[in-house]
């Protein structure tokens, strides 16, 4: 599903299709949790918003695997603001 998403829109913004709550976490593989996903423009790789938003992805399915916070916690976090955890994910 994720190679179809939005390929023209991808691609003339040089985005990321992201998914809203990742599978890993549990989110589901249709339309309605992707989104084309940019910026900042000119930053390096590691600093483009999907690159820090999967960095947070895995910092949260390290969190759930460790009991440190609920699956439900870290889905409905994720899908209201994934930036949110970013700087307890670069501490960690």
């Amino acid at each position: 599903m994720k190679s179809r998403i939005l390929p023209e829109i991808t691609e003339a913004y040089k985005a990321a299709n992201s998914i809203v709550v990742p599978l890993e976490l549990g989110g589901a593989d249709t339309l309605d949790n992707f989104w084309p996903q940019c910026g900042p423009t000119g930053a390096p790789l590691p600093q483009r918003f999907f690159k820090e938003k999967e960095f947070v992805e895995n910092y949260l399915a390290n969190q759930i695997k460790s009991g440190r916070i609920s699956l439900f916690t870290a889905q409905t976090g994720i899908a209201k603001g994934w930036t949110q955890w970013l700087n307890q994910a670069k501490a960690e």
